[in-house]
């Protein structure tokens, strides 16, 4: 197939980053250690190359053969960022503990979170270890999650990252209450200008935002609903997309 150009403006990227902010505790400490394993066609690589330079991190790029376990132990890394199938590969290699027991912060998305991995994860990691969500089409990471003790039979999606809305609706656009499976639609300061030169796409899946006096939303062909605690979780497509390593797929 052909992949779709998505126009992301600077001011999209400064809010997210501003964001990340408060998701990674940004006001806690100064420095750190980003190892970056992120292809740069992956739209995530932007938090890892230029939030970490950006806010005073040292950047280190995966070059050649070394395996992510090793430049974590290596560098003595703080911060690392994966997907979940990366992550349980990740967890089979040799040295990996003690790459993981010095990290401050891991954020992992782009597909949904396994328990079984956020399980293992959970007990390496050293420090926090955040579940992340979003499409492109608003900024890389829309919502967040901090993984606790007490998710042990599913992963929630989580809550909105700053100047994000998230809203759970129907076929005619109206709000779903609490429990009840919807279509996620998003909105705020994330919601990229559309698709490069497919406005007939753009049209059909960017809305103006009806519960704001201004701005746009993004319809994220997500099914998900609120659970008691305000967090999303994550109930499947309402087509026929798939995710294969993080990349979404029209099959």
């Amino acid at each position: 197939g052909t992949p779709k150009g998505v126009m992301v403006e600077h001011r999209n990227v400064d809010n997210f980053f501003r964001a990340m902010d408060s998701v990674l505790e940004r006001e806690s400490g100064h420095g750190g250690v980003w190892v970056s394993v992120t292809s740069i066609s992956f739209d995530i690589s932007v938090l890892e190359l230029f939030w970490s330079i950006s806010r005073g991190l040292k950047l280190v790029i995966q070059q050649g053969e070394e395996s992510a376990a090793g430049l974590l132990n290596r560098y003595q890394a703080t911060h690392f960022q994966c997907t979940p199938s990366q992550a349980r590969m990740l967890l089979t290699e040799s040295g990996v503990d003690d790459g993981l027991g010095r990290l401050s912060h891991m954020l992992v998305g782009g597909e949904a979170l396994p328990v079984d991995v956020a399980a293992q994860l959970r007990d390496k990691v050293g420090g926090s270890l955040t579940n992340v969500y979003g499409p492109t089409e608003t900024t890389i990471w829309s919502a967040s999650h901090r993984v606790r003790e007490e998710d042990r039979t599913t992963i929630p999606i989580g809550t909105p990252i700053a100047n994000t809305a998230l809203y759970v609706l129907d076929e005619f656009l109206s709000p779903l209450p609490q429990g009840v499976i919807g279509e996620l639609w998003i909105g705020g300061e994330g919601v990229v200008r559309g698709y490069l030169g497919r406005e007939d796409l753009t049209q059909q899946r960017f809305r103006p935002d009806p519960f704001r006096s201004s701005g746009r939303m993004y319809r994220t062909g997500d099914k998900v609903r609120y659970r008691e605690d305000g967090t999303l979780q994550f109930c499947g497509r309402v087509d026929f997309q798939v995710k294969l390593r993080g990349h979404r797929i029209e099959m």
